[in-house]
């Protein structure tokens, strides 16, 4: 009697395994502080916004005068290039003494950053450099003064600028008025600034203009024609059409951690958001964990983390946040500024 060998592996070869988000730290220590190192060897405090330009993250830390840091995609070399000075401010000038107050976002366009300073109720102008010394801060549009009006750069007034973003072409940039539940433009060109959509009142309505309601607006990502808004109040995703100014609700309902389509899916206080293609990530701040909206359908899905703050590494939501706030996105790369964690966070899709 003879007997036959059964292979284990009829096909010759073993089966993929399925992609997912691994999480990984890229720079930081978790210990807050304000030392320029690679990687690990670096120390933040308290980032709260994070922009890329080629090979270089840059850094704004919510440290009071304005930290803003230089990330190295290639080595993970951090590098500060505004210093804050450890006072409060409006000054311009050279990163060595240039001021802010509590920043809360940045923008890039090449070298050119763009910042909400959100307490001198300001867009501010930095020119990069590679050292503090080399970079050049001025302001751009407010008056400095908390109001509503539009105008062209002094002229015009801002009631807590919280998020921004510049339009692909790079001659617009679009600002969420965080106590003036607003959404702005500022031509970078004239320094214009308008509004798109809100009413001036916290609510939830949508609508074209200012009938649409917003509350406590933060976050903002556009492909040109649309501008995607994490509407933090609301625990909403909303999304306006520039040109228009219709505001309509892509997803989110009540205050909470659910994924599903459109009202199914909850969240708690979004922060920033990035698109990539027809998918918008979204630093889901006191959820804790990243998620990701189809701009197409409404359908959210969380890709990494669990809804329980910490700073483990891992794969998908068997990794931790502490409090996730900003993100840049690429399609198969994520850089987070994860606040409390005091970290930069990478999120490699593979």
């Amino acid at each position: 009697m003879s007997t036959a060998l059964v292979s284990c592996d009829p096909g010759g070869s073993v089966p993929p395994k399925p992609k997912a988000w691994h999480v990984s730290t890229f720079a930081g220590t978790g210990i807050k502080a304000d030392t320029d190192g690679k990687g690990t060897d670096a120390y933040f405090i308290n980032p709260i916004s994070i922009a890329q330009s080629g090979a270089t993250l840059y850094v704004l830390q919510q440290s009071g005068s304005g930290f803003i840091r230089t990330v190295n995609i290639n080595n993970a070399q951090v590098q500060t290039i505004v210093n804050g000075t450890g006072r409060l401010g409006s000054t311009n000038g050279a990163g060595t003494i240039a001021l802010f107050n509590n920043a809360w976002s940045i923008s890039a366009a090449g070298s050119t950053l763009y910042v909400a300073d959100t307490l001198n109720h300001k867009i501010r102008v930095v020119t990069a450099g590679a050292t503090a010394a080399a970079t050049q801060v001025r302001d751009l549009a407010g008056s400095g003064t908390a109001g509503h009006e539009n105008g062209a750069g002094a002229a015009a007034q801002f009631n807590w600028p919280a998020g921004i973003a510049i339009s692909p072409d790079k001659t617009t940039l679009y600002v969420s008025d965080y106590k003036g539940h607003y959404i702005r433009k500022v031509l970078i060109a004239t320094k214009a600034v308008s509004d798109i959509a809100g009413s001036g009142r916290a609510g939830d309505a949508n609508g074209t203009g200012t009938a649409a309601q917003f509350n406590k607006p933060w976050g903002i990502a556009t492909d040109g024609t649309t501008l995607y808004i994490a509407d933090r109040g609301n625990h909403h995703i909303r999304a306006v059409t520039i040109a228009s100014g219709q505001v309509r609700t892509l997803a989110g309902s009540t205050k909470g951690y659910a994924d599903g389509a459109g009202a199914a899916a909850q969240f708690n206080q979004p922060n920033g958001v990035a698109l990539s293609g027809k998918t918008l990530y979204i630093a889901d701040r006191y959820n804790h964990c990243i998620r990701a909206v189809d701009t197409t359908s409404g359908v959210v899905t969380t890709i990494a983390g669990n809804g329980k703050k910490g700073r483990a590494n891992g794969i998908g939501t068997a990794a931790q946040f502490n409090e996730p706030m900003d993100l840049v996105a690429d399609g198969t790369t994520l850089y987070v500024a994860d606040l409390e964690g005091a970290k930069i966070r990478k999120l490699e899709y593979r």
